[in-house]
């Protein structure tokens, strides 16, 4: 029956015109020992960073899937986390972590420093009701510096802060666009996309937060995360792996893959080597 399922969802992607199917993917290896990881990213093409909301710790790795160093442990304090449910290091200098319980945002720099920290708490002493924040969830940040932020903010579930140090833009309001985002990720150019699971869309708005347009999604294959790579948007659901041409919006390939446990999250080293991050491990994918 589940695999019925995916060769239906497969054949409705064919049918969507400019489809080309691939079905080469390997197996590689796997690591870590997580206790309940949430979020995956790697950084300069040489670095995995892992968050653990179990062990309330980010994890550092090499290519060769070494542990290189931690950060955190459970609590309130400086170098403490609380359900680190995020985590961004895409931009290849800096490591931005959303600390969803501590409501905060912690920044580090490659080697696991602490740089600074954005308090919510803080933000929100003078803040009126409507523009409030609680429980950042899912961040990235894009070429000009700003950091994108999904989380509670009143009636919007997107907030813009700039240079890490004001939030300049709300965006996403409930009703209108985004009703449960689980991932946000940079686009192409100054732009952002969000997999929005309660409509079973891509979302795309500008850096100015205007909604630009959006993509719907098969329905059966109930997508877990996005990942954005070499002008592509990869959408990873259970046994299928499909990519969605930014450029020309169409759904350009996919790729079936041995089944994997509770998937969490997905990142790129590079566009052929894809890590797919489960409660407990990272396994480490190639495509042809």
């Amino acid at each position: 029956m589940y695999r019925l399922l995916i060769i239906i969802s497969i054949l409705f992607l064919l049918s969507l015109k400019g489809f080309a199917q691939t079905d080469s993917i390997f197996a590689m290896n796997s690591f870590g020992e997580f206790s309940d990881a949430s979020s995956i990213s790697s950084s300069r093409g040489e670095f995995i960073f892992v968050s653990d909301i179990g062990k309330n710790q980010i994890f550092k790795f090499d290519v060769n899937c070494n542990l290189l160093q931690t950060y955190g442990g459970t609590g309130l304090g400086k170098y403490e986390l609380n359900q680190p449910v995020s985590i961004d290091a895409s931009n290849g200098f800096d490591i931005f972590i959303s600390d969803q319980l501590n409501n905060r945002i912690i920044r580090l720099d490659y080697k696991l420093n602490l740089i600074s920290i954005f308090e919510f708490n803080i933000y929100n002493i003078q803040a009126e009701n409507s523009n409030k924040i609680f429980n950042p969830a899912s961040l990235t940040t894009i070429s000009t510096g700003n950091l994108f932020v999904l989380c509670d903010a009143g009636n919007y579930r997107s907030v813009r802060i700039k240079d890490f140090n004001d939030i300049d833009l709300f965006f996403g309001q409930y009703f209108d666009n985004i009703g449960d985002p689980v991932k946000i990720v940079k686009g192409i150019s100054l732009d952002i996309w969000i997999l929005d699971k309660s409509s079973n869309q891509l979302m795309n708005f500008n850096n100015l937060g205007i909604f630009v347009k959006k993509v719907k999604l098969s329905e059966s294959l109930s997508p877990i995360s996005i990942a954005y790579i070499d002008k592509n948007l990869a959408v990873i659901a259970k046994g299928i792996l499909y990519f969605y041409d930014i450029e020309t919006s169409k759904y350009s390939r996919a790729y079936y893959f041995p089944e994997i446990e509770k998937i969490k999250d997905i990142s790129f080293l590079d566009d052929k080597t894809l890590f797919v991050l489960s409660k407990n491990r990272v396994f480490i994918l190639k495509l042809n």
